[in-house]
């Protein structure tokens, strides 16, 4: 089965009435048979090969399916007429369809391709922002994997994060006030509730958040922080008062 897939190959195009004996031995049992057929299927119909490939990663078995996103790779550009297909297969069940679907994808190039994939990164942010602030919420104690994912992400963790600022978790609070501060200027929609924090019963927070205002820099936030300043300074005399009263 292989020779005859090599020998229809080296016919070339006049072996055009044989495709569909080709697109039939991409699903043999056999992986070198598979690869044969592939490789002939492309020097005898070049034309519709990414078609043809396209429909067999949707059916069949994984090796099968695995053989066809090995002959889209090989295809190169001219993968391109499989973009939508190959965008399915990005939130494929199975990891290893996933990683060579984004990666012909990638490759491709085309504007098809490039809007498939910012769609898809968008959406696998949208994933990493919702596991890091449900894990932050419920945090036992410092969350440095956790702020350090977010902070990567940048500016449009924000309307997640800002609103850990009043979780009733300290944990929570802490770390919601340590993205925004690595984030620095970015950060300048976050400065009433930052200034909100400036009174919050940990001191690790209040730190954190009077920290994040400095680099904020904004004449509301150095406003807030001399007070804020004052009142640290203040804060032991006040305590001692306090106890001793």
């Amino acid at each position: 089965r292989q020779c005859a897939c090599e020998a229809l190959g080296d016919i070339g195009p006049v072996a055009l009435p044989a495709s569909a004996a080709l697109a039939e031995a991409l699903r043999d049992p056999s992986a070198e048979v598979r690869q044969s057929a592939a490789g002939a299927y492309v020097k005898v119909s070049s034309a519709t090969a990414a078609e043809t490939f396209g429909a067999l990663v949707k059916a069949g078995d994984e090796p099968v399916r695995l053989s066809a996103l090995a002959a889209l790779e090989a295809l190169g550009p001219d993968a391109a007429p499989a973009a939508a297909t190959l965008g399915g297969l990005i939130n494929d069940s199975s990891g290893t369809i996933r990683a060579p679907a984004l990666r012909i994808l990638e490759k491709m190039g085309t504007a098809e391709a490039k809007k498939i994939l910012e769609t898809y990164k968008k959406q696998e942010e949208a994933k990493e922002i919702s596991r890091r602030t449900t894990e932050i919420k419920q945090s036992a104690g410092p969350m440095k994997e956790a702020v350090g994912s977010l902070v990567k992400i940048g500016i449009r963790t924000l309307p997640s994060v800002i609103p850990l600022l009043k979780e009733p978790n300290a944990h929570a609070r802490l770390a919601a006030a340590q993205v925004l501060n690595a984030l620095g200027p970015a950060s300048a929609r976050a400065v009433p509730d930052l200034l909100q924090t400036l009174n919050d019963t940990d001191a690790n927070v209040r730190r954190e958040s009077a920290q994040a205002l400095e680099k904020i820099n904004s004449p509301q936030a150095k406003n807030a922080l001399r007070w804020y300043y004052a009142k640290e300074k203040a804060r032991p005399v006040l305590l001692k008062l306090h106890l001793s009263s």
